[in-house]
C-alpha cells in the first residue's frame, strides 16, 4: 500500500510538473490580450503579440530571409502562372493595408524578418495560392520570433464535439470568415516583428515590408484569431447572449457550422451572427445549407460552389465533404470514393 501510495504521488508531482508550465501560459497569454486589447476606428480589434522572451534575443534575420527570399523568386520565374498568382495574392495584401513598405529611414526599427513562401491548394474554391510565413526560422543567435511568443490556449471547442452538433439539427448552415486572422490589427511597435523582403519583379528594388495584421504561421496567431472572435461574440452579449454563446461554440477556426429546428429559426440567427461579426470586421462567406431558403437573398460571390464527386454534388468544410442535399458527410479517398457518414 505505502509503494502504491508513493507511486500516486509520483505520478501526480510529473503531471503537475508537466501541465504547470503550460497553465502559466495559458493564464499569460489571455492576461495579456486582456489588459492590451484595443479597437481600431473601423470596429477592428488591435492586439499585441504575447512574449515569453525578449525581442533582443533575436540575432540577424535579414541574411536568410535574403537567400531564401532569391531561392523563390528562382523558383517562380520558372513556372509562369505560379508567379502570376504569387504576385495578385502579395498585391492584393498591400492594396487591402496588411503589409506596408519600410523606408529607408525606418529600416533600422525592424527586429525581425520573415521568410515567406507558398503553398497550392488545387481544390480550394478561393485562394489557389496561399502565401506562407516562416515565422519559425532561426535567427544568427538561433532564436526564432515563435521561440519568444507564447503559444496561447485552445479556447475553441473540439472538432468531433462541433460535428456531432450540427447533426442534431433538422436545418444546418455553414460559413467561413473571409481572412480571419488579417482581420486583426498587430499593434505598430509589434509590426517590427514582422517584416518581409517582397519585389513584384526581379528588375525592381528589393523593399522591406512591415505585416500590420495577425499572421498566418506564428505560434500565437491561432490563440490571437480565435480569442478575437470570442471577445465579438462577448461585446454582443449584452445585445443578445444566445447569439453570443452560439458564436463562442460553433466554429473551428474560421468555419461557422450552426442549426436549429426551422429554417426561420435559424435564417434570424444566421442574421444576427453576421451583424454581431460585422461589427468587428468579420465577413462571414461561402455559404451552403441543407435548406436552399435560408440562402435567399445572399449573393452568388457568397455562396460556397458545389464540387462533382463522382455522382453526388459536396462541398468542402472542415477536411471533409458534405453534401448539403442529402445532408451527409462523406470522406473522399484519393479515387473519389468516399463513405458516408449520415
Amino acid at each position: 500500500m505505502a509503494k502504491l501510495i508513493k507511486k500516486f504521488w509520483r505520478l501526480e508531482e510529473a503531471c503537475f510538473q508537466d501541465w504547470e508550465p503550460k497553465q502559466h501560459d495559458e493564464c499569460e497569454a489571455e492576461s495579456h490580450f486582456r489588459t492590451t486589447l484595443e479597437i481600431a476606428p473601423d470596429g477592428r480589434y488591435i492586439t499585441r503579440m504575447p512574449l515569453r522572451g525578449e525581442p533582443s534575443s533575436l540575432g540577424d534575420s535579414y541574411q536568410q530571409a535574403y537567400r531564401r527570399f532569391t531561392s523563390l523568386e528562382q523558383r517562380l520565374k520558372r513556372n509562369a502562372d505560379l508567379y502570376k498568382e504569387y504576385r495578385a495574392f502579395m498585391n492584393e495584401y498591400e492594396t487591402l493595408g496588411h503589409m506596408v513598405p519600410v523606408t529607408t529611414e525606418d529600416f533600422h526599427k525592424v527586429k525581425y524578418f520573415i521568410p515567406h513562401s507558398c503553398v497550392v491548394k488545387p481544390d480550394s474554391t478561393s485562394t489557389k495560392v496561399r502565401v506562407v510565413f516562416d515565422a519559425s526560422a532561426k535567427t544568427s543567435t538561433g532564436v526564432s520570433l515563435n521561440d519568444i511568443q507564447i503559444v496561447g490556449p485552445t479556447i475553441q471547442k473540439d472538432l468531433f464535439d462541433l460535428l456531432i452538433d450540427f447533426k442534431t439539427h433538422n436545418d444546418v448552415l455553414v460559413a467561413d470568415i473571409a481572412k480571419m486572422y488579417r482581420q486583426i490589427h498587430i499593434a505598430y511597435t509589434d509590426t517590427w516583428l514582422q517584416c518581409i523582403l517582397w519585389r513584384d519583379s526581379p528588375n525592381d528594388q528589393l523593399k522591406a515590408y512591415r505585416l500590420t495584421t495577425v499572421t498566418y504561421g506564428e505560434a500565437s496567431s491561432s490563440f490571437l484569431a480565435c480569442r478575437a472572435l470570442h471577445e465579438a461574440a462577448e461585446d454582443y452579449r449584452s445585445v443578445n447572449p444566445r447569439i453570443a454563446d452560439t458564436i463562442q461554440r460553433s466554429f473551428y477556426v474560421d468555419n461557422l457550422m450552426i442549426g436549429a429546428s426551422n429554417a426561420d429559426e435559424l435564417t434570424e440567427t444566421k442574421r444576427e451572427i453576421e451583424h454581431a461579426l460585422s461589427l468587428h470586421g468579420f465577413p462571414l462567406r461561402k455559404w451552403a445549407s441543407n435548406n436552399a431558403s435560408v440562402l435567399e437573398g445572399i449573393p452568388e460571390k457568397d455562396l460556397e460552389p458545389l464540387i462533382q464527386v463522382g455522382d453526388q454534388e459536396v462541398i468542402k468544410t472542415l477536411g471533409i465533404a458534405w453534401n448539403p442535399k442529402t445532408d451527409v458527410f462523406q470522406f473522399i479517398s484519393t479515387k473519389n470514393i468516399g463513405s458516408k457518414l449520415h
